[in-house]
């Protein structure tokens, strides 16, 4: 990492804008709720876990290293469809929840900054201290300092265009127009100022002979800021040309096996005698973090890892190690050799977790239970993550829960848990889970109180809510008193595994929880009319509060994600609208309570889906096997009533008159319009059927508005 900030040379960010090797960025896309997280997803979790973005855990380790907690922390703030609640989050989420977070910037903002990401980045900078170290040389004559200082302004040309984040040749201009003149400087201060401009010059076209040729010139010359600056871009320079190789025509980077490793080697040796002669130099911090990268570009990865490994002991929770974490990841732990190359019990945590993904999910070799014990000299000083990465390879892995609970016993002493205490508790909680043990309910309850950092209480709850989802006792979580308060674990479940009769027990719950008693209901209303339960719907409207003024902004999408349920659309959604005619949705609801088979009440309900939304409602992506809200079916899902199988419903009906007949098939051709894909739900009708439609509505019911309106069928 680069802690310094050079004066000529690349941006210190330039070689960190690879996308995170293990991360995952879809802020719109659902977690997996589950503890075992055995695989790369949009979201983390508080405990290690191989599913983690692995910025995530090494995060965790630090934390775990600097004792465990983080003053101030909070949860940051969610946005109106905040699809993790308090159980999950991105490596965004954390950074900003620990308040470690760098200024991002938008991609409007980096246009504004002159050649962003590019070596040019440092241009402006540069001319300032050139223009300095003029003025302070007393040797030069007044014309000679002029004429250098118009040189170095006439330099950008050089940077003209440049917009590319990698110093590749083709990021600047190849041939640049710019050729100090000799003319007007003649003395020997003067002619080495211009030498350091061609070599600048050179640089920043990405010219490496040309640059180094200059700067080698000036390692030794009088002037103090040309000889200290030539020396640290010597290795600049070294560094640049080891890197040029790697890209490909179009400017992707192919990987160190590609970089000029000669290159690297001497632009190391550069950095080692800068340090030598300037420890205290301008650019010493700088060239430090420059060591890393030197050895990065050279394929030493065990000189890597270990420069990776002191500078990951130092520091607190800040943005600079927010930044270092960004680094390894990107140039240490994909590397093949990364295994064999860390010698550090923290990284290589971090590395091992990587290797219990699922292979689909993972780039590197999976990795055997065998080759962590042989890893135990390096975890002599951290038994228990040593012990803690056995055992999860024997939970992810080998299925092996009861060995899981032998490595990892309760710890019933810890008064507030460490990331590492917390994680090894919890995959204690997920094994006794797997297997049903006596006690389990006992030890999630006996967690909670000392749960006590940012997302381990609602850790705990949602392994309790797992634990009794799996033993059938959904009704347990929301039982008086019941220690599960996470909003968004007790969604999931009225959503998916409530019954009808738990519905209506927590829509007509007497505490004071306003919202879930909304959402309870507008679950068990929605589901009432999804099933055709139209005598249950009207018996459960009568709940119905009064005070839905208050449920702001009305919309379907997901609701399960929504701050309020959208109720208000079952009180005063549209009915009718230039189409069928209708009477209100209570009337209709009525009347298919009195016969399911009325045509023009179906037709009425079908109106009613359509103006207010509801073809593709849902309440959020369903869960999976094993995921909370997947291990029981609650109230019946499937839905019955749905517009597209009314439409073919009441075409099929010898009962229907000619009206309903001919709305019918104009809805049901609509369905498909424009894409020839079908908007309203239900089994799909192929082109033959509704173009057969179309003939048959122009035809027999040509006369009707409807016929009048359609000109196509899609």
């Amino acid at each position: 990492m680069v802690r310094g900030k050079a004066i000529f040379g690349v941006a210190a960010s330039a070689f960190l804008t690879t996308a995170p090797a293990f991360a995952c960025a879809d802020s719109t896309c659902s977690p997996n709720w589950s503890l075992a997280l055995a695989d790369l997803s949009c979201s983390s979790q508080i405990t290690l876990s191989p599913g983690n973005d692995t910025r995530v855990n090494l995060l965790l380790l630090k934390q775990q290293m600097i004792g465990g907690t983080v003053p101030n922390a909070s949860y940051p703030a969610e946005d109106h469809w905040s699809h993790f609640g308090h159980n999950f989050f991105t490596w965004d989420d954390l950074q900003s929840a620990y308040h470690i977070a760098a200024p991002s910037l938008s991609y409007s903002d980096m246009m504004e900054i002159p050649y962003y990401g590019t070596r040019c980045a440092s241009f402006s900078a540069g001319a300032a201290a050139f223009q300095r170290a003029l003025a302070a040389n007393s040797s030069l004559g007044e014309s000679e300092r002029q004429t250098l200082s118009a040189a170095r302004l006439g330099m950008e040309s050089v940077c003209a265009g440049s917009r590319t984040t990698w110093e590749s040749n083709a990021d600047v201009n190849p041939t640049p127009n710019f050729a100090p003149s000799l003319v007007d400087v003649k003395s020997k201060t003067g002619k080495a100022f211009l030498s350091y401009l061609t070599g600048a010059a050179g640089f920043y076209s990405g010219e490496w002979g040309k640059a180094l040729d200059a700067f080698q010139s000036l390692t030794d010359t009088s002037d103090p800021w040309l000889r200290e600056t030539a020396n640290y871009m010597v290795a600049r320079t070294e560094l640049g040309a080891a890197l040029a190789p790697a890209f490909d025509k179009w400017g992707y980077f192919q990987g160190t096996d590609k970089t000029d490793h000669a290159a690297a080697e001497r632009g190391e040796q550069a950095l080692a005698n800068y340090l030598s002669r300037y420890p205290q130099g301008t650019y010493a911090a700088s060239a430090e973090g420059l060591m890393s990268r030197a050895y990065w570009l050279g394929g030493k990865q065990s000189e890597l890892a270990q420069t990776y490994q002191q500078m990951f002991a130092k520091g607190a929770m800040d943005v600079s190690t927010v930044n270092l974490i960004n680094e390894i990841d990107n140039k240490l732990l994909l590397d093949d050799n990364a295994q064999n190359a860390i010698k550090d019990p923290m990284l290589l945590a971090a590395r091992d977790l990587y290797q219990m993904r699922n292979a689909e999910y993972s780039a590197a070799p999976p990795l055997t239970l065998e080759q962590i014990e042989q890893q135990k000299p390096i975890f002599a000083k951290q038994p228990e993550l040593f012990d803690y990465l056995l055992a999860s390879h024997e939970f992810y892995i080998g299925k092996n829960y009861a060995n899981v609970l032998q490595r990892i016993p309760i710890d019933t002493a810890t008064a507030a848990f460490t990331p590492l205490d917390f994680s090894r508790q919890i995959l204690r909680g997920m094994a006794m889970n797997e297997m049903g043990a006596s006690g389990t309910e006992q030890f999630w309850k006996g967690m909670l109180g000392r749960a006590q950092g940012l997302y381990q209480r609602p850790t705990v709850e949602l392994g309790l809510a797992l634990y009794y989802e799996k033993k059938g006792a959904v009704s347990q979580v929301f039982a008086d008193a019941s220690p599960i308060t996470d909003a968004m674990v007790r969604r999931r479940l009225l959503t998916y595994s409530a019954s009808a009769e738990l519905l209506r027990q927590q829509a007509s719950a007497k505490d004071a929880n306003r919202v879930e008693h909304h959402f309870a209901l507008w679950t068990l209303l929605y589901k009432d009319l999804a099933v055709g339960a139209y005598d249950a719907f009207l018996q459960d409207y009568k709940m119905m509060p009064n005070d839905l003024a208050k449920d702001g902004e009305f919309t379907l999408y997901e609701s399960i994600y929504a701050p309020d349920a959208p109720l208000s659309v079952l009180v005063d959604g549209e009915t009718s609208n230039n189409g069928w005619n209708c009477p209100g949705l209570i009337q209709t609801i009525s009347t298919l309570a009195g016969n399911s088979r009325n045509i023009s009440a179906k037709l009425c309900l079908g109106e009613f889906y359509r103006l207010n939304g509801f073809d593709h409602f849902s309440f959020g992506e369903e869960p999976l096997a094993g995921e909370l809200g997947g291990f029981v079916p609650g109230y019946a899902a499937n839905r019955q009533a749905i517009r597209g199988d009314i439409y073919s419903s009441v075409i099929a009906d010898r009962n229907a008159t000619r009206d309903e007949r001919a709305y019918a098939l104009y809805r049901g051709i609509w369905c498909y319009a424009r894409s020839g894909y079908n908007s309203c739900g239900g089994k799909d009708v192929p082109e033959s059927t509704r173009k057969a439609w179309f003939e048959r509505l122009k035809g027999e019911y040509g006369n009707t508005v409807w016929a009048r309106e359609l000109k196509y069928y899609w």
